[in-house]
């Protein structure tokens, strides 16, 4: 019996390892599509501003609207033809790469909202193959790393090829199509994965489409935490996109600009994300394991507040500016994208699914991001001062970080598990 029930666990990690790699592979394929561009430099301008700027907005906006569409589209997410729905998607945010060196400059803002738009809804598709798991936490630590390594591998590779003189317009294209064909694969291998076990489901409580009034139902039953949680969500969002977006300026800034410098970091950031996120995956009590996560968010927001005045201070150079401030953001950010909103649905105990929850979180989070990039990028004369508006982000995004924790801990204490049903 003792035999079996150790053949059974080693069966589910092994499992867990493989929908791990494949959703990391798939969404590593989704961000060379969507970031290289984000570490080039364009020195192109559009009625007075940089073109850059122009392309991180309109994609910016293309992802944002996505997410808005997520929140019902995601509701409804029937379990058939995810994969490849998954590959169209990706093909329709190819197309406008390939146009975008073959058209005048004022059109570019076009092919990147154009781009931005169906890769928004990836996430919900690759993430509803990994939520309602026994060890969802740990899956989705392998799949959220893509958010830091995949991130920085494929912005590396950007500036490697402008580094050896690549024709720089070309390089998101040339990078989509080189990853889109094994994108078409890692597709077709996650159908085939096993889906959740009875037993999981038992746990967890299922995954199922919900209507419109289900979906007010359940928000309006947490609906101060969902709102407080979402406020954190949204100023994590925003300094992570400042800090992913803008990361070529931030390094020129920093005197740290080469590729092996970016793919340093984002290596030794995605290391520590790995040894510490599966653990929350051993916690069975679903409320303790948002509190949890919660405390770590408290952590996130205090190391990202404290990280400009260490950088002030010469008690840390550059490069440990973007490590802290990464390692800060990211313990909250991929912490409410893999587990509070999954283990959200699994207090509640009732069939529904944790998607549509996120992506009333990244919706709100992304529009903030627009709404105060936007203005900050077009409201500057002459250079923008990357590095000192990073630094002001980071010491008042820690505070309501810090802050809007503390209200969901509160929150969060106020109810119990339900039974599944």
């Amino acid at each position: 019996m003792i035999a079996s029930a150790h053949s059974i666990k080693q069966n589910k990690l092994f499992e867990a390892l493989l929908i791990g790699l494949t959703t990391f592979c798939i969404y590593t394929c989704m961000y060379a599509i969507r970031k290289p561009f984000t570490a080039l430099i364009f020195d192109e301008k559009l009625f007075g501003y940089g073109i850059k700027s122009w392309m991180v907005i309109s994609q910016l906006l293309g992802y944002t609207c996505s997410k808005f569409f997520g929140i019902s589209f995601f509701g409804n997410l029937k379990r058939k033809n995810r994969s490849s729905t998954i590959s169209i998607l990706l093909f329709i945010s190819v197309i406008p790469l390939l146009l975008m060196p073959l058209t005048p400059l004022k059109l570019w803002p076009l092919w990147f909202f154009l781009n931005g738009f169906p890769l928004g809804l990836i996430w919900g598709l690759v993430f509803s193959f990994v939520e309602g798991r026994r060890l969802t936490e740990f899956i989705g630590a392998i799949l959220a790393c893509t958010f830091i390594f995949s991130s920085g591998m494929v912005k590396s590779l950007a500036i490697y090829l402008q580094e050896i003189h690549f024709m720089t317009k070309w390089i998101p294209f040339f990078i989509a199509v080189a990853f889109y064909i094994p994108s078409i694969i890692f597709s077709f291998l996650l159908e085939k994965l096993p889906e959740p076990s009875i037993e999981e489901k038992l746990e967890n409580a299922p995954r199922l489409p919900l209507n419109q009034f289900e979906r007010k139902t359940f928000i309006k039953k947490y609906k101060i935490f969902i709102i407080s949680t979402i406020l954190t969500y949204c100023i994590l969002t925003l300094i992570r996109d400042s800090r992913d977006n803008f990361s070529a300026e931030l390094m020129k800034s920093l005197n740290i600009y080469h590729s092996s410098s970016l793919s340093q970091l984002e290596t030794a950031l995605t290391v520590f994300m790995l040894l510490c996120i599966p653990f929350i995956s051993r916690i069975r009590n679903h409320k303790k394991a948002i509190l949890i996560t919660l405390f770590t968010t408290i952590i996130g927001g205090f190391i990202c507040a404290i990280t400009p005045y260490l950088f002030k201070h010469q008690y840390i150079d550059g490069y440990m500016l973007l490590l802290l401030s990464g390692t800060g953001v990211y313990l909250g950010y991929i912490l409410i994208n893999i587990s509070i909103m999954d283990r959200l649905v699994a207090l509640n105990g009732s069939a529904c699914n944790s998607g549509f929850l996120v992506y009333m979180a990244d919706s709100f989070g992304y529009l903030m991001t627009l709404t105060i990039s936007g203005t900050a990028l077009f409201t500057q004369k002459g250079d923008v001062p990357w590095l000192y508006l990073f630094e002001q982000l980071l010491k008042l995004g820690g505070i309501i970080i810090i802050v809007g924790a503390i209200i969901s801990i509160v929150q969060i204490k106020k109810y119990k598990q339900e039974p599944i049903i």
